[in-house]
């Protein structure tokens, strides 16, 4: 059985397919796979950044793209926090937050307070979609896609050597 995956033209690199490494840290690639995909994303995301919040509003195509851009890279920090708990031998978090403030309490991030909020627009895009204030998506465009950074730095330096 095979599986199609549509990527739009140019977004999205191939990636090589990762052995299955049986009991490592990384359960076979896929935090190493969903840390490369963040920062695919976060790259392609700051050439859409608008130059002011106004060209934000003028154009929706870019306000949606952003917006689920963003979703998918927040859902990516809530895959690899839940995985890496899991690995740590922990409970299943109930709530996204949690997982991150677990992932604090076993040492992998610093502070998961820094990356809350995100989990609260991500929250806030996918259940009040119609309301979403554009003010919000514009400061974390100019202000927060470091936050991805920073933690993709600290899971990797976390698991240096098993990614």
């Amino acid at each position: 059985m095979s599986s199609l995956v549509w990527q739009a033209p140019g977004f999205l690199p191939a990636r090589p397919a990762r052995p299955i490494l049986a009991g490592t840290v990384t359960a076979n690639g896929v935090i190493a796979s969903k840390l490369d995909l963040l920062a695919t994303y976060r790259e392609r995301l700051r050439a859409l950044v608008p130059s002011s919040l106004t060209d934000l509003q003028a154009n929706w195509e870019r306000q949606k793209a952003v917006e689920r851009i963003l979703q998918v890279m927040i859902e990516i920090v809530i895959d690899v926090a839940d995985r890496l708990v899991s690995l740590k031998g922990r409970p299943p978090a109930p709530t996204a937050a949690l997982s991150l403030s677990r992932l604090q309490e076993v040492g992998v991030i610093a502070n998961a307070e820094r990356y809350h909020p995100l989990v609260r627009f991500r929250n806030f895009i996918v259940h009040r979609y119609e309301d979403v204030d554009l003010s919000i998506v514009y400061g974390i465009l100019t202000r927060h896609l470091d936050d991805f950074q920073e933690f993709d730095r600290e899971v990797r330096a976390y698991t240096a050597g098993d990614l």
